[in-house]
């Protein structure tokens, strides 16, 4: 069931400005090029315009345009452990240049 692909939206969705419905286009998703083992987004098709390896400044995961507002960080359980272990300076200092970003989603 994991691997099912995941249906793309019967209809779009339109955000509303002032009675204007707003169209925005399909995001490129960014993966980072030292993401070892990337997230497989095939079971999306038609959710995204497409998915591209670049080398980003900040986390594993971006949308193309929004690198320095948006940004995922993704750790797998043997990941978070070493990094809140072995390299916890590290980790302490992405999290802090992520804070900084306008949006936070803790």
């Amino acid at each position: 069931m994991a691997d099912a692909p995941v249906p793309h939206p019967s209809f779009p969705v339109l955000a509303e400005r002032g009675g204007t419905q707003l169209r925005t286009p399909c995001a490129t998703v960014l993966v980072d090029t030292r993401e070892q083992n990337p997230f497989d987004l095939s079971r999306f098709g038609g959710w995204f315009a497409g998915v591209e390896k670049k080398a980003l400044k900040l986390g594993d995961y971006s949308i193309a345009g929004l690198e320095d507002v948006c940004v995922v960080e993704r750790k797998d359980l043997s990941d978070l452990v070493h990094s809140l272990t072995t390299e916890r300076a590290i980790l302490v200092n992405r999290l802090k240049k992520m804070s900084a970003f306008p949006i936070n989603c803790w």
